[in-house]
């Protein structure tokens, strides 16, 4: 689903919320001092910033620079920021961390804990196809595999329960975190 979409969407499940403006900038941008100028013209209650390094960087300095002081919110793409200072107090939606049994084997196992948080995802992924490839005698066919994997409906994974929808997209409770001192906070899972 496209960023337009879940705008669209938004406005209908929340007819009292307003869009009071949206800025569509390259990936590569560098200059935000002429965008971050007009956000400041706005009566804006919150920024949504779904920029990734090395631009929410930039987009964060300006933002200082220009002395705003707007709460900021983002879906996970602050975790991108080399200086999560830039940031202080800005609380964001990002995937589900994992169970501590997880986070503590992923740590036992490579000696870092997982750089995204998407890992879980991703191991999750893998453990379910595996558990499909032992049902067969022979190797599965990609038909089989995603008639089983539609069929899972709800499951326990290592990120929670998560429910694969009809149309094979998963769906989880996300974690709601906030930067403090520099760093991020985990507020609810």
């Amino acid at each position: 689903q496209t960023l337009i979409g879940l705008l669209n969407e938004l406005l209908v499940n929340y007819p009292e919320m307003e869009i009071v403006d949206t800025q569509n900038v390259n990936f590569t941008e560098r200059d935000f001092k002429s965008i971050v100028s007009k956000m400041a013209r706005t009566e804006t209650d919150v920024y949504l910033n779904l920029l990734i390094s090395p631009s929410v960087d930039m987009w964060g300095q300006e933002m200082k620079i220009q002395k705003i002081e707007t709460p900021t919110s983002s879906i996970a793409t602050i975790l991108t920021s080399k200086n999560l200072s830039l940031f202080e107090d800005a609380w964001f939606i990002d995937n589900p961390q994992g169970s501590e049994e997880y986070l503590e084997g992923f740590k036992n196992m490579t000696g870092h804990s997982p750089y995204i948080s998407t890992s879980v995802f991703g191991y999750d992924s893998i453990d379910m196809i595996v558990k499909i490839y032992e049902q067969y005698d022979e190797k599965p066919t990609s038909e089989q595999i995603v008639t089983e994997l539609l069929s899972l409906g709800t499951l326990d994974a290592t990120f929670g329960e998560n429910r694969i929808d009809e149309n094979g997209f998963f769906h989880s409770n996300p974690s709601v975190r906030i930067v403090k001192n520099g760093k991020t906070e985990l507020l609810k899972e």
